[in-house]
């Protein structure tokens, strides 16, 4: 399992600018050891939006740090359907789902979106520079997220797994110091309703009725939490 930080190509110097090093490997380096870590990182090209980041069985020899945007991971079974796996937002770690150093699940961008890339060769000269703990942190995180959404999917009621999924990207979203009661939802409805297992009619209908009693407000872009004791109350099980 490893890890990589987020960088624009054609911006030299990435790290020290970018908007969201607060969290993630370069928070709290100094100058001579960010510029360390900037000559680690391989520059990468935006993402356009349903483009990949990687494949599923493609040789897994880099690890990414989303910068911008937001990506959408996802597995396919035998049968050829597909299973949404999780959605990343800036300062969230991809690709560490390996089997025999190849990856076990694709990334797609869910709206145009950048991400760092570091190579597994390169992370003992990343545990140089004396961030190996906040490594360890983020891969943590990622864990407990993936174990909060298994929770949240032991829930019957289509209110509750909703409920879930709006606690946690709310407290994601307020580490980055953004709204935490104005989630952003480039991603569609049939992949928000494949991830929280239930049908898009269920998804659809329990929104309606979410935002006819006034506890939430959504349109195609983002979705408003108006009431957040109540969805604390119906997603008790993923509050933190």
């Amino acid at each position: 399992m490893i890890f990589v930080i987020v960088q624009a190509q054609n911006q030299a110097s990435c790290c020290s600018v970018c908007p969201t090093r607060k969290v993630c490997l370069a928070n709290n380096l100094d100058d001579g050891e960010l510029q360390r870590l900037e000559n680690l990182i391989e520059p990468f090209d935006s993402i356009k939006q349903h483009k990949h980041l990687y494949r599923v069985g493609e040789t897994a020899e880099r690890h990414y740090h989303v910068r911008s945007g937001m990506f959408k991971t996802y597995a396919v079974n035998t049968s050829g359907d597909e299973y949404v796996t999780g959605f990343y937002l800036p300062g969230e770690i991809l690709g560490c789902a390996q089997n025999a150093g190849k990856h076990t699940d694709s990334a797609v961008a869910v709206e145009t979106s950048t991400a760092c890339r570091l190579a597994e060769s390169k992370i003992p000269d990343i545990a140089s520079l004396g961030i190996g703990g906040t490594l360890f942190r983020l891969l943590g995180e990622r864990e407990d997220r993936r174990n909060q959404h298994l929770l949240n999917l032991s829930q019957t009621r289509a209110d509750a797994r909703i409920a879930g999924f709006l606690i946690d990207m709310s407290q994601r979203l307020s580490r980055l110091g953004r709204c935490p009661n104005h989630i952003p939802a480039p991603m569609s409805r049939t992949d928000i309703a494949n991830y929280l297992g239930i049908t898009l009619e269920s998804l659809s209908r329990t929104l309606t009725r979410m935002v006819k009693t006034e506890i939430l407000f959504t349109n195609r872009d983002y979705i408003e939490i108006r009431q957040p004791q109540t969805i604390e109350l119906l997603g008790l099980h993923t509050a933190r």
